[in-house]
C-alpha cells in the first residue's frame, strides 16, 4: 500500500498537468470552435476542466448551453436565487439528462410506457373486490374495473408534462418528471404515495414533500418506494416492515424520509423488490437492505436488514457495479466489463448457472454469483422479475432464463426442465425478438424494470 501511493499522487499530478495543458490550448482557439470541441465531452470532463483554469470556465459555459438548446431543455433566463453562477446549475442539469432513463415498467397488474416525446401512457386492470387496486392505472375512476384498459393509452393528468421515468410497483405508480418532480398514484394504505395519509389517488399526484428538491431515479415496491435525488440523496416511504425502507425500525412512513444511513454516500440508482431494497453508489458500491429470507440481500446470510448496508465489493470480484435490479426474492446486478452477477432464491432458476458450476442445483445464492452462461457477452442492463431475469446486451440482443409459465420469458417452446412453479429455462437463452418485430430489433436505450408478487 505504501508503494502505491506515491503512484497514485504521480498519477493525479500527471492528470492534472494534462488538463491545465488542455485548458491553454482551448483559450487560444476562436470562442465558438472551443465551445464546439467541449461541445463533444462527457460532463465530468467539463466539471474537471471547469475546475482546472477560470479561464475556460466561459467556454464550458456555452458548450452546456449548446447542449440544452439542442436537447430542448430549459434553461432560466436569470439566476435562480441562491445560485451564485450559471455553470453549477447548467453541470447540474447536464449531468440530469445524461443519467439513465426508465421507460417502461411491468407492475403485478399494469404497466407504465413513457415515449419520445416524454408523454406517459398505461394498461391493465383494476378492481374493487379482493386485493383493492382502484386508481392503479391514474385515469381516474374507471366505469368498469373488470375491463380496465386494454391497450396503452396516454395519462391526461400529465399531459404537458414531459416524463423521463416511470416505476410500476404492486398496487401503486411513481412517475419522474424532467424537472425532477414526483408524481404517484393508487393505493397508499402504507402511506407508499408519500402524500402523508392513507387515502388512494386515482389520479398522479405531485409528491409536495419533495417540491424542494430534484428527483432522478425511483423505485415502487411492493408496499413501498425509493428515489433518488440529483445530489445523491435517498428518500423513502410506505411500509416499514422487514426494514424495507431503511430507516433502522419496522415503522411506515408517509411522507418521503432521508435514509440516513446513506448520508454521505452518492446514490446514483435505486431499485425495489417486493420486500427489499436496493441502491447503487457513485463509486459502483451497491447497498441492499429489508427483508433477508432466500439470501436475496448478498450479506451471506437470511437476516433482514433494517437500514443499508454494502454488499462486499470482493462479491463482485472486485469490479465496479453499474446496474442493479431487485426482483421478487432474488437480485441482479451488472458490472464493469459486463458480468452479470445474481443471488437470492432460485427455485426456478431465476439466477442461471453460477461459477464455479457444480453437479447439483442450487436453491439459495446467499452472495453474488456470477452468471457463467454469459462470461462472453458484455451485458449492459438487467432486469429481475418475480421468478425471472433479462439481460440486455451492447449488441441489443435480449437474454432470458428463469420461470418460463405465461410466456413471460418470449422463447419459443422446448428447453424447459421442471421447477417450483412450472417448467423453467435454467440457462439464458436468446430471445428472437425480431419474430414479433417484423425481422428487426430495437432495444430500448434506457432501463426496464419488471415487477411481480413474490412472498
Amino acid at each position: 500500500r505504501s508503494r502505491r501511493a506515491p503512484m497514485h499522487r504521480a498519477t493525479r499530478a500527471t492528470a492534472a498537468r494534462q488538463e491545465a495543458h488542455a485548458a491553454a490550448l482551448l483559450t487560444e482557439l476562436p470562442a465558438d470552435i472551443a465551445a464546439y470541441v467541449l461541445f463533444h465531452l462527457d460532463v465530468l470532463s467539463l466539471a474537471r476542466l471547469a475546475c482546472t483554469a477560470r479561464k475556460v470556465q466561459p467556454l464550458v459555459e456555452a458548450a452546456l448551453r449548446m447542449r440544452a438548446a439542442e436537447a430542448s431543455a430549459w434553461t432560466p433566463a436569470s439566476l435562480p436565487s441562491g445560485e451564485l453562477s450559471f455553470l453549477p446549475l447548467l453541470l447540474r442539469s447536464d449531468r440530469r439528462r445524461s443519467l439513465p432513463q426508465q421507460l417502461i415498467s411491468a407492475g403485478s397488474w399494469h404497466s407504465l410506457f413513457v415515449d419520445a416525446e416524454g408523454q406517459i401512457y398505461s394498461c391493465g386492470v383494476e378492481r374493487s373486490a379482493g386485493p383493492d387496486r382502484r386508481g392503479l392505472l391514474g385515469h381516474g375512476v374507471l366505469s368498469d374495473l373488470a375491463v380496465g384498459i386494454p391497450l396503452p393509452s396516454p395519462i391526461l393528468a400529465l399531459a404537458g408534462v414531459k416524463i423521463r421515468s416511470v416505476a410500476a410497483g404492486n398496487k401503486h405508480s411513481l412517475a419522474v418528471g424532467w424537472d425532477g418532480a414526483l408524481f404517484t398514484w393508487g393505493r397508499s394504505a402504507d402511506g407508499q404515495c408519500g402524500h402523508g395519509d392513507v387515502e388512494r389517488k386515482a389520479v398522479p399526484t405531485r409528491v409536495q414533500q419533495l417540491a424542494g428538491v430534484c428527483v432522478v431515479a425511483a423505485a415502487a415496491g411492493g408496499y413501498h418506494s425509493v428515489v433518488a435525488t440529483d445530489s445523491g440523496e435517498v428518500f423513502t416511504f410506505g411500509s416499514g416492515a422487514r426494514g424495507r425502507i431503511g430507516h433502522g425500525d419496522e415503522k411506515d412512513r408517509r411522507v418521503p424520509s432521508r435514509v440516513q444511513a446513506l448520508v454521505g454516500v452518492t446514490i446514483v440508482d435505486v431499485s425495489c423488490g417486493y420486500k427489499h431494497s436496493m441502491a447503487l453508489s457513485k463509486s459502483g458500491h451497491v447497498y441492499t437492505w429489508g427483508k433477508g429470507k432466500h439470501g436475496r440481500l448478498g450479506h451471506d446470510d437470511a437476516a433482514n436488514q433494517l437500514s443499508p448496508a454494502r454488499v462486499a465489493p470482493h462479491a463482485f470480484l472486485g469490479r465496479r457495479v453499474c446496474c442493479i435490479s431487485a426482483g421478487g426474492q432474488h437480485s441482479a446486478a451488472v458490472a464493469a466489463g459486463g458480468a452479470v452477477f445474481t443471488w437470492g432464491l432460485n427455485d426456478n432458476s431465476q439466477l442461471g448457472p453460477g461459477e464455479p458450476r457444480s453437479g447439483a442445483p442450487w436453491l439459495n445464492a446467499y452472495h453474488p454469483r456470477r452468471v457463467s452462461d454469459l462470461s462472453s457477452l458484455h451485458v449492459r442492463t438487467v432486469a429481475a422479475g418475480a421468478s425471472h431475469t433479462l439481460a440486455l446486451t451492447h449488441e441489443g440482443e435480449v437474454w432470458a432464463w428463469g420461470l418460463a409459465a405465461d410466456g413471460r420469458l418470449g422463447l419459443a417452446g422446448g428447453g424447459t426442465q421442471h421447477g417450483a412453479s412450472g417448467e423453467v429455462v435454467s440457462r439464458p437463452r436468446c430471445v428472437r425478438l425480431g419474430a414479433w418485430q417484423g425481422g428487426g430489433c430495437s432495444p430500448t436505450c434506457g432501463r426496464v424494470r419488471l415487477g411481480g408478487e413474490a412472498p
